[in-house]
């Protein structure tokens, strides 16, 4: 049966041979690939002593056995109890030894010497079972085990981020020891002496000491410039990076000893760091009590202090170091105790704060941790819980008082004046931060007299930041899990369908983790938006069912921090939240199935993150009570609760609150730039009856969606959003007047729409009690105390009585007159609240502006729809009187206007039109060719009007103008000229200065023909200029860019009458001008206040004068003819025109002058002729209605090619 089943299956049978050949060689001996040597000479040996440089890598293994190879092979080097390698210098070679080892696995059970000029280089990892003995020098960038005794005389560099030392006896009564020895000579050196640093090192069962005392260098070689009285300082040799004392291990810095390091960490079974000379450190964590003592002579100096490990009962800072008396111990920058005992007690009053350098930072606990249960034996697992304890303790800053310290002068006499000179000496913390698992209590820090010397807080905290933790869980569902979601989502959507055609199907046999999104996507793309919200509904509704199980909810931490009795100030107070992040295997709350034997697994199609889900696991509570002062730089309440309670709190800034406020007794301001030592002096001299609650409110305040503020009274439970009837409204943030309320308010720095606004959805008002309004610095119009609430009937009594009532409101100076006592609080047609002074439009407010719109929007009560309504309600407060403030309005809704660049643009075209007439009318008949004419003139104007201003601008403009002109065979001459002008403009008029950088380009046609005896001229011209202009307004910069086109056609008739030796020439003429300027912006900096849109200007204008041209004369070779011209100009049409003035929610149309309506022209020139050259020069005076005076001096130059 045997053979018959071996000749059918020849190939099995050679297999299974082969199988069995590999299967007796596996079973041989393994091949040796390490190495065992000996000290000494011959065969597998090292020299004793290395004078030369030498390489122990695989290589150098390799030597001794073939097979070895760094990546598994290891070295041994053995000898006798007294054998050891010494690296040395040869002094009759001249040769210094150096050894590198580069193996992965060196052991030394021999000493090893590195003797004066030797050096031993480590990159590998080096396991010595004999003493270490460096005199020379060791550079180590991989592990040093030494489980003996390291000795260090002379150099060491255990390579930063690369080295790293572990020191291991072998038991607690086999210690090894790592000693540092010092120089024999440590002062008085001409340089820089070889450097210790020590790195990374472990210490178990060892003792590391340092009796390094520095080195000091010669005076000279110490010395930097400047500095020539400077003694010799003693500085460090010796350095650590990460120094961790495991179980009994010992740091010694011994008397004289001078170091430092990165950190020092003492494990909770180590010995101790004992100081007896200077030593200073970044960072010490402290596992353990006891862990640090300082001699009396010693000074330990620590930037960060770490109580790590459970705070107990009664702890204290002196719990982790013990001070011998004389000695010195100092944490710099900051202190952190992270976790706590059951019922335990930090104590850090001023008492037990003997360490703390001024403005080192606090922490008191840590982010809570959480992980998910991985037990199939754990009826809980797969549920998010708690990582470790997290048990609450207190901490407490009490008694610290400040203390006035005088001059350390005073006279003898006690003079009364030099006696009140000195000043508070305050205790100071920097940033404090505290999380869910430490309950801060400050109490009883206050002066309880401050005699003439003003008021001072007696605790000064850079910050406080409230840390609560909040837990991101992202969960990852097995896709197979997933896909089962889409079927059970199919069945939602396809109920009711009877039609299996008409089914939606979906085939997710083949996804996987890796197409899984796109997908689901793809499909959802394909379905109705009703078949969508079915399928997502029962989809999520399937996830939602799976992540409850994790439990994240179950359980929370709350904390409550207390400040009574106590004058703090506060550079910032933060509700933060630290986030915590945890993945979630949903496959873990999965119940395990039994499969039949046989039956296959499904294949395993991976895992898909769903939407992360973030849970609080705690809140912060601050309470401020007890009498006591706290002012805050600014307060970021995004989230947790403040309540203040018979207290007076001054906070300057305030980020949106989003939540919750309770103010229920004495003062809190918020936005208020008073400072809480003005406010003792103010309180302390006055003598009316204060309050229950007073409210300041600085500048407006916002409220977010989940804000809840209460001022005057307890916080109320009742929330606004609540409703079970399904169609009442859902409100956002809830604000109630828990009982009677001052509310204080500063109009001028009214920057929003309403004092206090709720964004997003509809807040809600509740009010219970009386609120009086005391206002300061109110102008004209209507303000808003509330914007988007809910507030119709929150201030009106069931009887009808309004508990919103007028107390003591007063106006800004500038309109005192104008307002006087007429204050009201009334409501508008949208049942906002509001406080009117005097009215709530332009009219009868006392102000002459052109932008009418929009300054009654503003008064209205819209102050803050945009930048431009809060730039123009600065400026009803700012300004010291009517005049002055409508000016300033007028000023900045009309900046294009006053630039006068349109005014200009009129004049430009003007100008240099006429410069084309005189040019046709002045040169010789005979003569054309080439002409240049350098232009200078100052054009001003001064009185053109823009609504109730003046405006105007002053010129000096310079450029040249030139052209061709040529004589056509029909009588006609004609010409073409281009012209260029540029200067800097300056405002003019009762608006505010304004500088405006032009430029003005322009193309010139004429033509002239004798007709007879008359001379008649055409001309056309084309100008553009461009205007830049600036205005100043306070720290404010306005700017706009302005282009202006004007394009201008006329005709002028001429003839001249000989009367005796003079010439006469009437002339008289038409223009019709055109000119337009392109849309602009007017702007402060980078935001955008209005839009702008001119209309267009059409300018007729009739000059009619007379040139008067006396007996020529000849100069050298000249031919001179001197002239006269006097011409009065009409101009008619558009010479005002207008501009529409678009801001964020008003239109005006202003009106504005952009020319004069009467011009008067003199011109006194002469021209003169040499052969084909001519050449001429004139002054022009041109004066008119409007302030126009310009000034002009042109000359001519002209060849006749």
């Amino acid at each position: 049966m045997s053979n018959a089943t071996f000749s059918r299956k020849p190939l099995v049978a050679a297999v299974l041979t082969t199988l069995a050949v590999f299967s007796a060689g596996a079973m041989a001996e393994p091949v040796n690939k390490d190495v065992t040597l000996t000290v000494g000479t011959g065969a597998n040996t090292v020299p004793n002593t290395i004078k030369d440089e030498k390489t122990w890598d695989e290589d150098w293994a390799k030597t001794f056995n073939k097979d070895f190879t760094n990546a598994s092979g290891k070295v041994r080097i053995n000898g006798q109890n007294t054998d050891k390698i010494t690296i040395s210098k040869d002094e009759a070679n001249k040769t210094a030894g150096k050894l590198t080892n580069k193996l992965s696995s060196l052991t030394l059970n021999v000493g090893l010497d590195v003797a004066e000029g030797g050096t031993f280089v480590n990159n590998g990892t080096l396991e010595a079972n004999k003493a270490i003995t460096v005199t020379g020098s060791l550079v180590n960038t991989g592990t040093l085990k030494i489980n003996n005794n390291l000795t260090i005389n002379g150099s060491f560099d255990n390579t930063k981020d690369k080295g790293k030392i572990e020191v291991t006896g072998t038991d607690a009564n086999k210690t090894a020891n790592l000693t540092i020895n010092g120089l024999t000579n440590n002062t008085d050196l001409e340089a820089v002496p070889a450097s210790v640093f020590m790195g990374d090192i472990t210490l178990t069962h060892a003792t590391l000491t340092n009796n390094d005392k520095g080195y000091k260098l010669k005076t000279e070689a110490d010395k930097k410039e400047g500095e020539d009285d400077k003694k010799p300082e003693t500085r460090v040799r010796v350095t650590y990076d990460d120094i961790t004392l495991n179980e009994d291990g010992n740091f010694v810095n011994n008397e004289g000893a001078l170091d430092s390091g990165s950190s020092l960490t003492i494990t909770k079974d180590a010995g101790t760091a004992q100081i007896n000379g200077t030593s200073t450190w970044g960072t010490i964590n402290a596992q353990k009590n006891g862990a640090v003592t300082v001699g009396d002579k010693g000074t330990l100096s620590v930037d960060h202090l770490v109580y790590d490990h459970d705070a107990g009962t009664s702890a204290t800072i002196a719990d982790l170091v013990s001070v011998a008396k004389g000695g010195t111990f100092t944490v710099n920058k900051g202190f952190t105790v992270g976790s706590f005992a059951e019922n335990s007690k930090f104590d850090l009053s001023q008492g037990k704060n003997q360490y703390l350098a001024s403005g080192a930072s606090l922490t008191f606990g840590k982010a809570q941790a959480f992980k998910q249960i991985d037990d199939n034996k754990d009826t809980n697992n797969g549920k998010i819980v708690a990582d470790g304890d997290y048990n609450k303790g207190t901490v407490t800053l009490s008694g610290y008082a400040a203390e006035w310290k005088k001059p350390a002068q005073s006279t003898a006499e006690g003079d009364a004046d030099t006696d009140k000179k000195g000043s508070w000496d305050v205790t100071k913390f920097g940033s404090v931060t505290v999380y869910n698992n430490a309950q801060l209590e400050i109490s009883g820090s206050k002066v309880n007299d401050f005699a003439d010397h003003g008021y001072t807080p007696s605790l000064s905290l850079g910050s406080l930041t409230l840390a609560s933790t909040s837990l991101k869980v992202t969960p990852s569902f097995k896709v197979e899990k997933l896909t089962g979601f889409i079927k059970t989502a199919l069945e939602k959507v396809n109920d009711g369908i009877t039609d299996d055609d008409k089914k939606i199907k979906l085939d997710t046999s083949k996804w996987t983790k890796d197409d899984y999104a796109k997908n689901l996507e793809k499909f959802l793309g394909t379905l109705t938006k009703e078949q969508k919200e079915k399928f997502t509904t029962s989809y999520d509704e399937s996830i939602k069912d799976e992540t409850d199980k994790l439990a994240i909810g179950e359980a929370t931490v709350d904390a409550v921090q207390k400040i009574t009795n106590s004058d703090v100030a506060i550079g910032s107070i933060t509700f933060a939240t630290t986030e915590t992040s945890v993945p979630a295997d949903m496959s873990k709350l999965d119940t395990t199935v039994a499969t039949a034997e046989g039956d296959e697994k499904p294949a395993d199609r991976g895992s898909v993150n769903v939407d992360a889900i973030t849970q609080a696991k705690g809140t912060q509570t601050l309470n401020i009570e007890g009498k006591s002062r706290v002012e805050v730089g600014s307060l970021s309440l995004g989230n947790g609760t403040l309540n203040i309670k018979g207290s007076d709190v001054i906070i300057h800034k305030t980020d949106k609150i989003n939540g919750t406020l309770t103010a229920e007794s004495g003062y809190l301001g918020l936005n208020v730039a008073t400072s809480m030592a003005d406010k003792v002096k103010a309180d302390t001299t006055t003598t009316k009856t204060t309050p229950n609650f007073v409210l300041e409110v600085g500048a407006p305040v916002v409220f977010g969606e989940d804000a809840k503020v209460t001022f005057g009274g307890v916080a109320t439970t009742k929330t606004a959003d609540t409703n079970p009837d399904a169609q009442a409204p859902k409100y956002g943030a809830q604000l109630t007047f828990a009982g009677d309320t001052t509310l204080k308010f500063d109009a001028a720095n009214f920057n929003r729409t309403a004092l206090f606004t709720a964004e997003g959805l509809k807040g809600k008002i509740t009010n219970n009690g009386k609120v009086t309004l005391d206002g300061d610095n109110l102008t004209w119009g209507a303000y808003k105390l509330f914007e988007n609430f809910e507030q119709k009937d929150a201030f009106t009594t069931e009887e009808g009585k309004e508990n919103l009532l007028v107390g003591n409101l007063t106006a800004a100076d500038a309109w005192k007159n104008q307002v006087g006592n007429n204050f009201e609080i009334k409501q508008n047609s949208d049942g906002d609240w509001m406080i009117v002074a005097g009215g709530t439009s332009v009219e009868g407010s006392g102000l002459n502006v052109s932008a009418k719109n929009l300054v009654s929007k503003i008064f209205a009560g819209e102050r803050s729809t945009g930048a431009d309504t809060q730039l123009i309600n600065q400026i009803l407060s700012t300004g010291a009187s009517l005049q002055e403030i409508s000016s300033m309005i007028n000023s900045v809704t009309g900046l294009g206007a006053i630039s006068g660049v349109k005014a200009m643009t009129v004049d430009f075209q003007g100008y240099t039109a006429d410069m084309i007439e005189h040019h046709a009318a002045t040169m010789p008949r005979e003569m054309g060719g080439w002409w240049v004419q350098p232009l200078g003139a100052r054009l001003k104007t001064d009185d053109l009007s823009m609504g109730g201003s003046a405006y105007g601008y002053s010129l000096d403009t310079y450029g040249i103008m030139g052209g061709f002109d040529t004589h056509l065979k029909n009588g006609w001459t004609i010409g073409a000229a281009a012209s260029y002008q540029s200067g800097e403009a300056d405002g003019e008029g009762d608006v505010l200065p304004v500088s405006t950088d032009v430029k003005n380009v322009g193309l010139h046609l004429w033509g002239s023909r004798m007709y007879g005896e008359t001379n008649v001229i055409g001309t056309l011209s084309y100008v553009t200029t461009d205007g830049d202009v600036t205005m100043q307004l306070g720290n404010l910069e306005l700017a706009s860019e302005l282009k202006a086109k004007a394009l201008s056609a006329g005709i002028r008739a001429e003839r001249e009458f000989k009367t005796g030796a003079f010439t006469l020439t009437p002339h008289a003429g038409a223009r019709l001008s055109i000119v337009d300027m392109d849309d602009y912006e007017i702007a402060a900096g980078t935001t955008k206040l209005f839009d702008v849109s001119e209309d267009k200007a059409t300018i007729f204008e009739v000059p009619v004068g007379v040139t008067v041209q006396t007996p020529s004369f000849m100069f050298q070779t000249f031919e001179v003819k001197p002239y006269v011209d006097v011409t009065l100009r009409g101009r008619f049409g558009d010479t005002e025109s207008s501009y529409t003035l678009e801001g964020s929610s008003t239109t005006d149309t202003i009106d504005y002058d952009v020319s004069g309506s009467f011009v008067g022209d003199l011109k006194v020139g002469y021209m003169s002729t040499y052969k084909n050259l001519n050449l001429g020069m004139s002054y022009g005076l041109s004066a008119g209605d409007a302030g126009r005076q310009n000034h002009a001096i042109e000359a001519t130059m002209r060849v006749d090619f």
